[in-house]
């Protein structure tokens, strides 16, 4: 495997490392089990708490996000793109009806076969042609890009939504997005540099996937600094993002990802809504190594007493709420 595809293995270990926290986010006990199978050298990472942490809030608020559209679209796909070792089925337990894809490089899918039966497997490289074809096209998907955005050079994530939106009739993007500055700043993570990788991609608009000529509509963008379940963080951790939290410029900013939401019309599908969440972006963050998510605010007050709404949101111009959350969230 390349670095980047190995960085699947980092993934694995800390939400396995989470799992054995007496306060656990995820309490994914199959990649603890995974991490126990596989013949691999896990020390060489040294994840931080924030590395640990911070994986399994990610991973934990996406699942939300695939448990609803599960809930709504009980005949629905799911399509996990570079999926790695990610137990994600096994964590959402989809209803019968839902068809789970999981995507990957032929030596990860070939890895995973053995050790994760179930889904359809899907051998393919993002970037190529023609492995789209597999994926059924007249039914509503929720598409889960974790951990992709950052090693994908140039355009070539923006080409991959434009395909993926095209294909699919309607439906659901999860991703976690990384600001320009997280991206070039990934080289001095002990884990990154562990792996050999030298920075990836990112934006700083969460609205920057609407001019991607891709048909979206961002509905929502999570914080992960302001999750409910900071409150699970060891300290210092817990008190740094806490801190972090109190700056939207500080959550925005730092090195990290955050879920975006967006909506997307049906193509003449009278049985599902007219429109659908369609994009969820993750900017996850890190200061003093403190990670988010950009999406969910409390309501309160910033440093210089002006309103800032901390629950969930769209975000409409200047950044406000234009439509109650239960007319975009349903």
């Amino acid at each position: 495997m390349d670095p980047i595809q190995e960085t699947l293995f980092l993934t694995l270990y800390a939400r396995g490392c989470d799992s054995r926290l007496p306060n656990s986010i995820l309490n994914d006990k199959a990649s603890a089990d995974l991490v126990q199978r596989l013949d691999y050298d896990f020390t060489r990472f040294k994840a931080s708490p924030s590395v640990v942490s911070g994986t399994a809030l990610r991973a934990k608020k996406i699942d939300d996000r695939v448990r609803a559209f599960c809930a709504r679209h009980p005949g629905g796909i799911v399509l996990d793109l570079g999926c790695g070792l990610d137990t994600r089925m096994l964590r959402c337990t989809p209803p019968p009806g839902v068809d789970w894809y999981d995507v990957d490089h032929a030596e990860v899918i070939d890895l995973r076969t053995g050790l994760l039966p179930g889904g359809h497997p899907i051998a393919a490289d993002l970037t190529t042609e023609g492995w789209l074809d597999a994926i059924p096209a007249d039914r509503p998907a929720m598409i889960v890009a974790e951990g992709v955005l950052p090693f994908m050079p140039g355009d070539t994530f923006r080409r991959l939504v434009r395909r993926l939106t095209r294909h699919v009739a309607s439906g659901g993007l999860v991703l976690n997005a990384y600001t320009r500055f997280a991206g070039w700043s990934m080289r001095f993570h002990p884990a990154m540099k562990a792996l050999g990788i030298r920075g990836g991609e990112g934006f700083d608009d969460p609205r920057e996937p609407e001019r991607w000529n891709a048909g979206l509509r961002l509905v929502e963008e999570i914080f992960l600094t302001r999750a409910p379940e900071v409150a699970s963080f060891p300290q210092p951790l817990r008190a740094l993002t806490r801190l972090t939290a109190l700056s939207d410029g500080l959550s925005g900013r730092v090195p990290g990802s955050s879920i975006t939401g967006s909506e997307r019309h049906t193509r003449n599908i009278p049985s599902i809504p007219r429109v659908l969440p369609d994009l969820l972006t993750v900017r996850e963050g890190t200061l003093a190594d403190a990670k988010h998510l950009q999406a969910v605010r409390r309501h309160g007050r910033d440093p210089r007493g002006r309103r800032r709404d901390h629950g969930r949101r769209a975000p409409g111009r200047g950044g406000r709420s234009q439509v109650p959350q239960q007319q975009l969230l349903r």
